[in-house]
């Protein structure tokens, strides 16, 4: 049975697309952020609830930047010939709604990817026993392949603690050529999971890395 909050991590394959035309725009800092702290990044009130550090070298687009490139997201796009439609659909409807977020790379290591964090949410509950876990992990790597249309390969999938509470983390490759896919699943309130997903270019994975795990570190969920 497909897990319906497992949709909102798909949404990792739409940042290279999104993410590509906006990779000529120079570098700016959101309006929502505050003056950046010496040497360790800014910290960014989100619109979907939360506060993070962002590490210097990450450019935050703005939702109506994403809105923009909505159209990219289509079953006529050569780059998702192969997605299950109903993923393209929830896709497509998560940014046109404005129920995203995305942080990329200024880095221009690969010109032809550029490294990207992106954050949703979507209704659901993550399992809560070792049981419900363990049959999860077994089910992902069948159900991501069948969305994507290839072989999707997870070398990380089980809970671990996450800004001091329980969080389901997975490390997959294969939806991108050498890409590293990195999510993190925060149930952020009774019913509604923060889905974080960093796909990363193998030529900064280390830093990029690092970087993931020190905004998922700092966050702190608002009220």
């Amino acid at each position: 049975m497909k897990t319906r909050w497992l949709f909102s991590g798909l949404v990792l394959f739409l940042a290279a697309c999104v993410a590509a035309p906006q990779a000529s725009r120079p570098a700016a800092p959101a309006a929502s952020a505050t003056a950046p702290s010496s040497g360790h990044g800014t910290l960014h009130q989100s619109p979907l609830g939360f506060a993070v550090m962002v590490p210097d070298g990450w450019m935050i687009l703005s939702q109506q930047d994403l809105k923009e490139n909505a159209g990219l997201i289509s079953a006529d796009n050569p780059m998702f010939a192969k997605m299950d439609k109903n993923v393209i659909f929830v896709i497509k409807q998560k940014i046109e709604s404005g129920n995203l977020e995305l942080f990329m790379s200024t880095s221009m290591a690969n010109l032809m990817f550029v490294s990207n964090i992106n954050f949703a949410k979507q209704i659901g509950r993550l399992p809560a026993d070792a049981d419900a876990v363990k049959q999860l992990c077994e089910q992902l790597p069948g159900e991501y392949s069948q969305a994507f249309g290839k072989d999707i390969h997870f070398t990380q999938c089980g809970l671990e603690t996450v800004a001091g509470q329980s969080a389901l983390h997975l490390i997959s490759t294969g939806a991108l050529p050498n890409g590293t896919t990195i999510q993190y699943f925060l149930q952020q309130s009774a019913n509604e999971i923060l889905v974080i997903t960093g796909t990363f270019s193998p030529q900064n994975l280390a830093k990029d890395e690092a970087d993931l795990d020190s905004i998922v570190g700092s966050m702190k969920f608002q009220n």
